[in-house]
């Protein structure tokens, strides 16, 4: 059951556009992936629940400072940040277009106003999916990272705290899909 979900034709009416007709499983969505292994494994991990260790707390951190830097209309700063370290910032034509995606948000949506996390699932030692609200004027916009940190190099015993880079950006308005129950 892991794996690519099929591409499936939605038809959809949200507050925030008029209806539209689009194949994917998202309106405005992107991805950016690092392999489809990555979204595979987070389908099947187990949520971290209230507890804040310190790789959520840094990686939380992260996100945040992202956040910042989209509401001071800094969209390609805040890709840089984000990216350092990730073998996506190499990806240079996905980084432009997801940079592009992003500022579009405030022309469909109205300006930033904040992001509230709304999930975090620890799946093993290496995989965090972290899940955001970005609020905007018009209606919120659900923001899904996913970072991965590479097992330790052979002869040392714990990975470094740095190595954590995050492998998937995903951004869409299908606020259903925040109510349905998790697989």
């Amino acid at each position: 059951m892991h794996g690519q979900p099929k591409a499936m034709m939605n038809t959809a009416i949200h507050p925030c556009g008029t209806p539209t007709a689009h194949r994917g499983t998202g309106l405005c969505r992107l991805l950016v992936f690092l392999g489809a292994a990555s979204v595979a494994s987070v389908c099947g991990g187990q949520d971290a629940g209230g507890s804040r260790d310190a790789v959520l707390t840094s990686l939380g951190d992260r996100v945040s400072l992202f956040f910042e830097s989209l509401s001071r209309d800094q969209t390609r700063d805040a890709f840089g940040e984000l990216l350092t370290g990730s073998p996506l910032a190499d990806r240079e034509d996905d980084v432009e277009q997801l940079v592009a995606q992003t500022a579009q948000l405030a022309t469909k949506y109205g300006r930033y106003r904040g992001a509230e996390q709304i999930g975090v699932r620890r799946v093993g030692q290496d995989v965090v999916l972290l899940r955001y609200l970005g609020k905007y004027e018009q209606c919120p916009v659900v923001w899904t990272f996913v970072f991965y940190r590479p097992p330790p190099p052979a002869g040392t015993t714990a990975p470094e705290p740095e190595a954590w880079r995050i492998v998937s950006v995903q951004f869409h308005i299908e606020w259903e899909q925040l109510w349905e129950p998790a697989p």
